[in-house]
């Protein structure tokens, strides 16, 4: 059996090799050379990491200076299935308002999403998170989360990562202090 002791110990030199790892995060959010899909990665990292809240103020303030750059931009999201669909669900997690007519350039002339996007499972994981995200009325979310268990069931027998998202979306295990 460990003592107290000794737990007490382990947890100060844990913390003791935190610290410079927080900094090191710090600066990293403060970057100003860092690009707006650069920027929005790391947020996503820190917050997949359940870290975010040692830095809460440095992902706010960037998160605002990056959503009044899009919202001056009429939401216009450079950038693929990928990029577009983790912006979109950090901003939703964040609390932000972001509309859901960033993924209109994803479908077809009828407003169904493209068979072409099909081809990735890692963006169609994103697009399936992202669709969890929606609000009341948001019909191109709705399409999108059916679009997305269609393809993730039929790839279910083969893909581990389509049975875990499918069994535990990301929304459901995220942590998010501070929210």
């Amino acid at each position: 059996m460990i003592s107290k002791y000794i737990i007490e110990q382990r947890l100060e030199r844990y913390n003791e090799e935190i610290e410079p790892l927080k900094k090191e995060v710090q600066a990293m959010l403060v970057n100003y050379s860092l690009n707006m899909g650069n920027k929005m990665g790391l947020i996503d990292a820190v917050e997949y990491l359940g870290i975010s809240y040692f830095n809460g103020h440095e992902i706010k303030v960037m998160l605002d200076q990056i959503f009044k750059q899009l919202n001056g931009n009429d939401f216009k999201i450079d950038g693929d299935l990928c990029d577009t669909t983790t912006q979109f669900r950090i901003f939703r997690q964040n609390g932000y308002n972001i509309p859901c007519d960033v993924f209109k350039k994803f479908t077809n002339s009828k407003g169904k999403f493209a068979e072409t996007i099909r081809s990735d499972v890692k963006d169609m994981v994103r697009l399936y998170e992202a669709a969890h995200l929606r609000v009341q009325g948001e019909e191109i979310l709705k399409n999108a989360l059916i679009f997305t268990t269609n393809f993730l069931n039929s790839i279910a027998k083969s893909s581990k990562q389509a049975r875990r998202v499918l069994k535990h979306p990301l929304h459901h295990t995220m942590l998010r202090a501070g929210n």
